[in-house]
């Protein structure tokens, strides 16, 4: 019996580890981002959403963007992932493969339509949208795990 609520009690812990997850912050965004030869570049100004800060990064041929949004709250973060879900439901024709998951502080949609690649997440009070063509989906991808996203 002890046995028993000792391995309960330790996927418990691993299992509310495993559902949330730390954003990365604007600086990290850049540093990693730059790192591996996208260009950034701080649009704060021309975004009229609310946001503190957001950046653009783009790829050295121009195909692959990944974009960073940092609100003040969650409930920011979340709505502006709500609309982008709905967004991205809507993108390219053709065959098409989805995936999501979400924990306690963070949900990613990803899809693939045609020749487009999209991908949207949130985390805490941060946002990430990406999109390339489907030929590059691991090259964008690699890059947003290595920004946490």
């Amino acid at each position: 019996m002890k046995k028993i609520f000792l391995l309960g009690l330790i996927i418990i812990m691993f299992s509310s580890c495993a559902l949330n997850k730390t954003p990365t912050n604007p600086e990290d965004f850049s540093r990693v981002l730059s790192e591996l030869g996208y260009k950034i570049t701080n649009i704060t100004d021309e975004y009229k959403g609310g946001a503190n800060v957001v950046l653009l990064a783009v790829d050295p041929e121009e195909k692959q963007h990944i974009e960073f949004y940092e609100f003040t709250t969650q409930a920011q973060a979340k709505n502006v992932f709500s609309n982008n879900n709905s967004n991205q439901r809507q993108v390219g024709s053709g065959s098409s493969s989805s995936a999501s998951a979400s924990g306690n502080n963070w949900a990613y949609i990803s899809k693939s339509a045609g020749e487009l690649y999209g991908f949207v997440s949130y985390i805490d009070n941060t946002l990430v949208f990406a999109r390339a063509p489907v030929k590059q989906r691991k090259t964008v991808k690699d890059a947003l795990k290595k920004i946490g996203y």
